[in-house]
């Protein structure tokens, strides 16, 4: 294992990696009040998620574990404000969509994996939330705050 630093880009990249897996608990924790279809969804999200975290492996230990220390403090944040799964769910949304707009096209992962992950998370975001249209919508407008705070924390 390498013992380089992690760019802020790229802390960027991981945390939201991880925030989609945290996403994925939530999902499962719900249980028979997530509808089929959106559980299928994200099995393909995880898949896909699992296979972007894979280059990130070479960073070491010490970032890998200052990057789950800052995901556990917007989960926190999450948790503190109590958060329910739609609002989680646009949230990654948000950031994947962030974070493929921004990807340099020689990155890895590659920018058609973030925009496929954010397809798959719009999907996903069909499913779970029946006002999934409107963007004034409770859920898109707390997400869209705590990406901005996810922002300030990566930063």
């Amino acid at each position: 294992m390498g013992h380089k630093s992690m760019p802020k880009w790229r802390q960027a990249q991981f945390i939201s990696l991880l925030l989609v897996e945290q996403m994925g608990a939530m999902l499962e924790a719900s249980g028979s009040a997530v509808p089929r279809e959106a559980r299928r969804t994200y099995q393909r999200i995880a898949t896909r998620q699992a296979r972007m975290k894979e280059p990130l492996a070479g960073y070491g230990q010490k970032p890998l574990r200052a990057m789950t220390n800052k995901v556990k403090a917007v989960m926190q944040q999450i948790e503190s404000e109590q958060v329910n799964l739609r609002s989680v769910c646009h949230l990654c949304l948000f950031l994947t969509e962030e974070i493929s707009q921004t990807v340099r096209p020689d990155a890895v992962p590659s920018k058609r994996d973030w925009e496929l992950l954010a397809g798959s998370l719009f999907t996903l975001v069909s499913h779970i939330d029946p006002d999934w249209e409107n963007p004034d919508s409770y859920y898109q407008r707390q997400a869209t705050r705590l990406g901005k705070k996810f922002w300030e924390i990566v930063s």
